[in-house]
């Protein structure tokens, strides 16, 4: 009753440890129930004679005990669970293709980036999806340790355990090994709870319990060999030490959080609505890290906010959306789609009325009182209509190490212009750099869709973020409309004067520099741009 009591602890303290022992302690009773039943006969009779000999030598009391505790401890899990439960039936569960690429390749027990002595082989092995979550080297050492402790016969009481520990560790290892993407965790990943568990790797946390057995064993087997054993016992723990200790993890100072936090907290505007949601902008930290602060300083002002993180990502989610302002109707969209609201223009501007921008640039002031829709049209584009789209530069400015070109695009026809086709790539604008003799070192365009439908005669900027590996000083930086009935439109054509960006200093956040689009604009006849107002609500 204690180590199961002790195994829903672990799901409180962490799902995915509670998980991984659950597994562990079901493979350990897996291989015990298959030793009793190749036993001879009379072994398995006495086996389960114990059992239920152990079991009546406990009172009625400690026995209703037993059976009580097993149904609170049930009764706790499910409380735990329910959530989880309610998430998997409005979102789904994973994809099994996600989890089956997590699973842990044999290069990935040999993998450990932060490793001051092993962390260079890292990038000698082949490249692997998400392959900072594939780190599970524990170190030559324990390993070897490990390895030569098999060889020790263990004492007579600790055989059970012996077989136990390493045929469980090694049936874990098996169980979830992926090689040639083939695995048998394929036959277990739709299971309940199995579909929740994405970052697979996590199991060498649970199995270095197995290993620290075998170290302890081939510890324990020298010792017994007398005083030049001791001392080959002594240096391989030094060893050990050393190993552990030659290392570089990741770290990330107070200051620097607490400082983020503060900046965050410096552009929340003054006398906020009570039910206003606040959404913020990314800047220069990792996406996860903004969303987090982002909830973090919602939390302690009391309001709701569209920033979040999670492992799972819902339909319409962006992760790194920096300050693209159509991000913001996408997710409201999605949520009404979600909500069953599709459509409902009064609950989308009942929404887009409550939600506060912040840090954002440009975003458009109609989003906030019209719709916008993503609709496909019933045919091919017509060529006629499409003719009539121009699309010019807005201007540009440097953010988060990155050049970020807004294109302003016009519909110039008398038509609804929609994004999606059957059959077809959604519209989109496409761009890559050219040197001075019209070379491009890029194999293929860029692609950025058009967030939206553009209705007759309207404007919609798509901003173009460029790395400054792409850049190309002195050449040209060449922004094509692509859809299978564009043909022969000339693209607009930017002289790209810039230093790349990661040469030149960064510059305030709120410094747009708007180039002249008369000697930039797109060949094609195109009207003058019109500056589109922003919304009184955003700080």
């Amino acid at each position: 009753m204690q180590a199961i009591a002790w195994t829903v602890w672990q799901y409180f303290c962490s799902i995915y440890i509670g998980f991984f022992t659950s597994l562990l302690m079901g493979l350990m009773v897996m291989i015990w129930l298959a030793g009793l039943l190749r036993a001879p006969g009379t072994l398995g009779r006495e086996a389960w004679g114990r059992l239920l000999t152990q079991w009546q030598a406990n009172s009625l009391r400690a026995q209703w005990g037993l059976v009580l505790g097993g149904l609170a401890l049930l009764v706790a899990l499910a409380w735990m669970f329910y959530p989880y439960a309610q998430v998997a039936r409005l979102y789904g569960a994973r994809p099994a293709s996600e989890i089956l690429a997590m699973l842990p390749q044999p290069q990935s027990y040999f993998m450990a980036r932060i490793s001051l002595i092993w962390g260079p082989l890292v990038d000698r092995f082949p490249p692997m999806f998400r392959i900072n979550e594939q780190q599970m080297f524990v170190g030559a050492l324990p390993l070897l340790l490990c390895a030569i402790g098999l060889f020790f016969a263990p004492p007579p009481r600790q055989r059970l355990a012996f077989g136990l520990l390493m045929g469980s560790m090694l049936l874990a290892v098996l169980l979830t090994l992926s090689v040639g993407g083939q695995s048998a965790w394929q036959a277990l990943v739709g299971l309940p709870l199995v579909s929740a568990m994405r970052a697979m790797a996590r199991l060498i946390l649970v199995l270095l319990f197995p290993l620290a057995y075998g170290c302890a064993l081939a510890v324990d087997g020298w010792l017994q060999r007398g005083q030049k054993s001791r001392i080959l016992v002594g240096l391989a723990l030094g060893l050990m030490l050393f190993e552990m200790a030659a290392i570089r993890p990741p770290v990330s100072p107070k200051s620097e959080m607490r400082a983020q936090l503060l900046r965050m907290q410096d552009r929340l505007p003054k006398d906020l609505a009570p039910d206003a949601i606040l959404f913020f902008a990314q800047r220069h930290e990792a996406f996860f890290e903004n969303d987090l602060n982002a909830m973090w300083v919602a939390l302690q002002h009391g309001h709701a906010t569209l920033n979040g993180y999670s492992g799972f990502v819902p339909s319409g989610y962006t992760e790194t959306y920096v300050d693209d302002c159509s991000e913001l109707p996408k997710r409201v969209l999605a949520y009404l789609k979600f909500s069953g609201q599709s459509g409902n223009a009064t609950a989308y501007r009942e929404l887009m009325g409550k939600i506060v921008p912040i840090g954002f640039f440009d975003c458009p002031a109609q989003w906030f009182s019209e719709m916008p829709t993503v609709s496909s049209s019933t045919g091919p584009q017509d060529p006629a209509q499409i003719a009539k789209v121009t699309w010019t530069l807005q201007g540009m400015r440097l953010s988060h190490g990155l050049r970020k070109v807004a294109i302003r695009v016009h519909n110039g026809s008398d038509r609804l212009l929609t994004v999606m086709t059957p059959g077809q790539k959604p519209l989109h604008l496409a761009w890559r750099f050219v040197d001075a003799q019209g070379r491009s070192p890029q194999r293929h365009p860029v692609k950025r869709r058009l967030p939206f439908d553009m209705p007759p005669h309207s404007d919609q900027t798509v901003d173009l973020w460029i790395p400054p590996k792409a850049e190309i000083e002195r050449g040209s930086l060449e922004v094509y409309l692509g859809q299978a009935a564009v043909k022969d439109l000339p693209p607009l054509v930017i002289p790209w004067p810039h230093s790349p960006a990661s040469a030149v200093a960064p510059e305030p956040a709120d410094n747009i520099d708007t180039l002249a689009n008369g000697a930039l604009a797109n060949p094609k006849t195109a009207p003058a741009p019109r500056k589109t107002p922003t919304s009184p609500r955003f700080p």
